[in-house]
């Protein structure tokens, strides 16, 4: 969230002629860096072993769409960053399209990424509640309650 509401703040609020407080590009490169050590820690270890199911670690389904571009978009970002401040000119060109090119990716590509199951299931599910405490729900009545709902496994 602090990289995403720094990005906001000086991307509108700064115009590129006044340069923003000292603490924004520190807030942004330590959301940035967070971001980077979060989102890859779930990539490389969190994400589910595809090799368990016997495909190669590299395989890339659509569920890791979201994953891939933010991890994408906050690395060139960052490496945009720091080639700008180096002033390679070419570089600088090369980073900051990639990052335009991968936050469009992520934008535009969220109703087929998992991302948009984080909106979509807490809004289905107030729906269930407020259609099962209005008595307006066509669900059928569970038949047990409470624990009893899961079987337990058998081994």
């Amino acid at each position: 969230m602090t990289y995403l509401i720094t990005t906001v703040v000086m991307v509108f609020v700064y115009p590129t002629d006044t340069h923003p407080p000292v603490v924004l590009p520190v807030l942004w490169n330590i959301g940035a860096l967070m971001t980077l050590v979060g989102g890859y820690w779930f990539f490389f270890f969190l994400r589910v072993n595809v090799v368990h199911d016997g495909q190669p670690p590299w395989r890339l389904v659509r569920a890791d769409l979201f994953i891939g571009s933010l991890l994408a978009s906050v690395t060139f970002a960052l490496l945009f960053e720091w080639v700008a401040m180096a002033g390679n000119i070419l570089a600088t060109r090369a980073f900051a399209g990639l990052y335009v090119l991968f936050t469009t990716l992520l934008f535009v590509s969220v109703p087929w990424s998992k991302f948009a199951h984080m909106f979509y299931k807490p809004v289905v599910a107030f729906q269930r509640r407020v259609e099962e405490a209005d008595g307006a729900s066509d669900l059928p009545t569970p038949t047990t309650t409470g624990r009893e709902r899961c079987p337990p496994s058998h081994t």
